[in-house]
């Protein structure tokens, strides 16, 4: 098990005990980065980390085209199969989520992806955490939490 430097253990402590079960999970981290990072910096990292997550864990089959633009798959619309329909639809959630989250007006510090099972009880919670990035240079943070069996 992996722990947060001490500076960021009272701000990852809050977000885990605000969701049941995590206290239960084993973690680890990932540094990504050196560098200070503008908020449009992590949130393109955030992208790329989001697409890989859905890639891998096999919510969506296609990596080439989930990195794609909205204009990329259009050709699918007129589809009608089943699976070019539910694919279309997912991609189209996706982005829209981007957009929102581009679009805020603060720089977002971290981001939570909860999979598996219901919000209340996930199987897997992701923790991105940019705030060191963001104001002192640090290191960007990917927290990967599993749950623990027992």
């Amino acid at each position: 098990m992996f722990h947060f430097p001490r500076n960021r253990t009272e701000r990852c402590s809050e977000v885990a005990m605000s969701i049941p079960r995590l206290s239960a999970m084993t973690s680890c981290r990932l540094s990504v980065g050196r560098e200070c990072l503008s908020s449009d910096d992590c949130f393109r990292l955030f992208s790329k980390l989001l697409n890989l997550f859905l890639y891998e864990t096999g919510q969506f089959p296609d990596y080439v085209l989930i990195q794609k633009p909205k204009s990329a798959y259009e050709h699918l619309r007129c589809s009608k199969e089943t699976a070019a329909r539910k694919a279309v639809r997912f991609l189209d959630s996706l982005h829209e989520i981007e957009q929102h989250i581009s679009a805020l007006p603060l720089s977002v510090e971290y981001f939570l992806i909860l999979a598996g099972g219901l919000p209340s009880h996930p199987k897997r919670a992701f923790l991105i955490d940019f705030s060191s990035s963001l104001s002192s240079g640090g290191l960007p943070i990917y927290s990967h939490v599993n749950l623990c069996d027992g």
